[in-house]
């Protein structure tokens, strides 16, 4: 995830992070120019019980620096990170290590 991670924040200021309740998360990149998308499947879903469309994708919209510095300080040596899109108002970050649960949120921004 590194490498793509470099690529695609040298071609815009935000990104765009959409998942579902099948496990399918994406990050994106929009340009003038082109839209760049990468997508990462199966991963580890939490679905709370109320939800009722598993294929309807949430999706928030942040600044590439904010998520840079969340990335580098505390995604990076985490036993394991819960990512919740509220509202599309907001990202929630919760990374879990051995003894310690951190909590860091990214306000969204609009288009």
């Amino acid at each position: 995830m590194e490498s793509i991670w470099e690529k695609l924040k040298s071609l815009s200021r935000h990104i765009v992070i959409l998942a579902n309740g099948r496990g399918a998360l994406s990050l994106r990149i929009e340009t003038d120019m082109s839209d760049v998308t990468s997508h990462f499947k199966d991963c580890a879903v939490q679905v709370a019980d109320d939800y009722e469309n598993l294929d309807e994708y949430v999706k928030g919209r942040v600044k590439c620096s904010k998520f840079v510095l969340i990335r580098d300080l505390f995604l990076g040596n985490a036993i394991k990170v819960h990512l919740q899109i509220r509202n599309k108002k907001y990202l929630l970050f919760d990374s879990f290590y051995d003894e310690l649960t951190l909590h860091y949120i990214i306000p969204t921004v609009k288009k």
